[in-house]
């Protein structure tokens, strides 16, 4: 085996590993920012909406990429879009590709709200002593987006067979 490569048990154990340690830091980020927008009249699940129809302005999103990018369910996020959009800060708009389709836009006040959130954001960052944690910042939105781009439905998935010492249930 190649002095460089991990095994398949190793590589089992550090994805596991990663499994454990995003969920420890989308808690952390999360709680940041839950505290960084408290003072604003948006909750921390608003104004994630909100970031990704401002990071989409030029293709605004779908309810299904804001579904996936959340990783929550429809209803909630119809529900998050909804409330937004009577708060005044999004706007509905038919997709120009597929009329069938609404895409969401940021409103004036929503431009506004979201820009005050960065900069809440960005003070209570200044405050942060692990500098050199947040320089790593794009390093590890990278191997991130790498590994979400992993398709388990492209492997083969285990059997029974593949797992001889299993008891049967």
């Amino acid at each position: 085996m190649d002095g460089n490569k991990s095994s398949p048990e190793t590589l089992a154990v550090q994805f596991s590993q990663l499994a454990q340690l995003l969920t420890q830091s989308d808690r952390t980020v999360r709680r940041f920012i839950k505290q960084a927008v408290e003072l604003l009249p948006i909750e921390e699940q608003e104004f994630l909406v909100l970031s990704i129809c401002h990071q989409y302005q030029q293709t605004p999103p779908a309810q299904r990429v804001l579904v996936e990018k959340l990783a929550v369910s429809a209803p909630q996020v119809s529900n998050l879009v909804e409330h937004l959009r009577q708060q005044g800060y999004i706007e509905g708009h038919r997709d120009p590709n597929d009329r069938r389709r609404q895409v969401w836009v940021l409103s004036p006040a929503g431009h506004q709200i979201v820009n005050q959130a960065y900069q809440s954001i960005a003070r209570s960052l200044s405050k942060i002593n692990s500098a050199d944690a947040l320089e790593q910042i794009p390093s590890v939105q990278q191997i991130l987006k790498a590994v979400g781009n992993i398709d388990p439905q492209a492997n083969e998935i285990p059997t029974y067979q593949d797992f001889p010492n299993r008891k049967a249930a």
